[in-house]
């Protein structure tokens, strides 16, 4: 395992995986999320308006969801997404039909973090006590004295960068045998984020690399050759793994088919990149328009890949009154109409010396990929790219000491067993 010094285990304590939270097969939150099942829709928190609201794209139609209230992060699953309202007191889901249910509210324990998977919907909290809540089939819910400081769901199981045990995986869910095999697989390493995908999980590491394990059909763990820190966000879906170059924003896709791109997005830089089950969207930054692509988003005649949606500009983070510790996003008054500013993410890479990359995971039955990459997806691999996220989209950010506030409550909250929708 990594020698970490006191000094930078205090600062791992600062850092969130996943930005703006949640994310994938739902996925972890960010500003877009994908939602699958019945049907495929994509959403956005809509950028420069008195609210910001939500707004969607379904089959070639484009609406607004509670046009009239803000929302900071919002995140996809199957047949359902959700939305954490801006201020973090109140969790908001919707199903296909569109029929709302509030999930959590608290005006003292407020939502940091937020996640959805195919059978979980998990968020992390504020509290300096147990901080994890997980709804609708929450079998499995750790009962632990666990403290999180970053959450991603997947294919029936989720997993958490746990602060008190020496930033160590944990993962639990109904997918028993998934959860307990990427935990074990990350035993020997300190983590800073985690995302998950069907049956497999990566995550940057206190020094900066990305470390990839658990199932291995696709080659979706085979992660290319990276330098310390050279990523910024990860995207996985049910078999394969995207990620966000920190220097220029673009984006390289290695696995299953729902990361392949076309020559047309080549050295397109995005903001954010989120995944569904087998297709992957990504938030430009010369527009913030949202594109789409991935063998599940063509063979389901989704609309056209490379395509910007016919969604308004969205947000490329949540407007926050609090200060931010490491500049503002530029135009970000103009994008968040006046109220609040969008923090940049901190380059965390200076904390950490530079040091060797981990190793591989070691060879078996579940590391060797049982077919090859399809040629088109070998030359996907040599793209800059956009993406997704099955159900994760994770990013390494500090943060704000202000944003974590100083009205703290210890939170021990029971195990959830609720289905929110019957249509679910």
């Amino acid at each position: 395992m990594t020698t970490l010094s006191a000094s930078v285990i205090s600062v791992v304590g600062l850092i969130f995986s996943i930005l703006y939270t949640a994310h994938a097969f739902g996925g972890s939150a960010t500003t877009v999320s994908i939602s699958y099942g019945s049907t495929v829709t994509v959403c956005g928190i809509v950028a420069g308006q008195p609210s910001q609201r939500i707004q969607c794209w379904r089959n070639g139609q484009v609406f607004d969801v509670f046009s009239n209230i803000s929302f900071e992060s919002i995140a996809g699953g199957r047949d359902v997404f959700c939305g954490v309202r801006s201020g973090g007191s109140s969790l908001v889901c919707w199903n296909p039909s569109l029929t709302p249910k509030r999930l959590y509210y608290n005006e003292t324990v407020l939502l940091s973090q937020l996640s959805i998977g195919d059978t979980q919907i998990c968020s992390i909290t504020n509290s300096s006590g147990w901080n994890v809540y997980c709804w609708r089939y929450g079998d499995g819910i750790p009962t632990q004295n666990h403290h999180l400081q970053s959450i991603s769901s997947g294919l029936g199981f989720t997993c958490g960068v746990d602060l008190r045990d020496d930033a160590g995986i944990i993962c639990f869910g109904t997918n028993s045998e998934a959860a307990n095999a990427i935990q074990a697989a990350f035993t020997n390493f300190r983590m800073l984020n985690v995302a998950v995908g069907g049956n497999h999980a990566c995550g940057i590491n206190s020094t900066g690399f990305l470390i990839c394990r658990g199932n291995n059909d696709y080659g979706q763990i085979n992660v290319p050759y990276h330098s310390s820190f050279e990523f910024s966000a990860l995207a996985l879906g049910a078999n394969h793994t995207c990620a966000l170059r920190k220097l220029n924003g673009s984006v390289v896709c290695w696995g299953g088919g729902g990361g392949i791109m076309s020559y047309n997005i080549l050295g397109v830089s995005f903001e954010s990149i989120v995944a569904g089950l087998d297709s992957t969207c990504g938030l430009t930054t010369s527009n913030l328009s949202v594109i789409c692509w991935g063998e599940g988003w063509v063979r389901n005649a989704s609309y056209p890949s490379d395509f910007e949606l016919p969604l308004r500009q969205i947000l490329p983070g949540p407007c926050v009154t609090s200060d931010c510790s490491c500049g503002i996003y530029t135009q970000s008054q103009i994008l968040c109409s006046g109220y609040g500013s969008i923090c940049k993410p901190c380059d965390i890479s200076s904390f950490f010396p530079p040091l060797l990359a981990p190793p591989p995971p070691p060879l078996g039955d579940d590391n060797v990929p049982r077919s090859p990459p399809s040629k088109a997806l070998r030359k996907g691999l040599l793209a800059f790219a956009i993406v997704g996220s099955i159900g994760a989209f994770a990013a390494v950010q500090f943060q704000d000491l202000q944003q974590s506030g100083d009205k703290r409550q210890e939170l021990f909250p029971a195990t959830k067993k609720w289905n929110i929708f019957k249509t679910c």
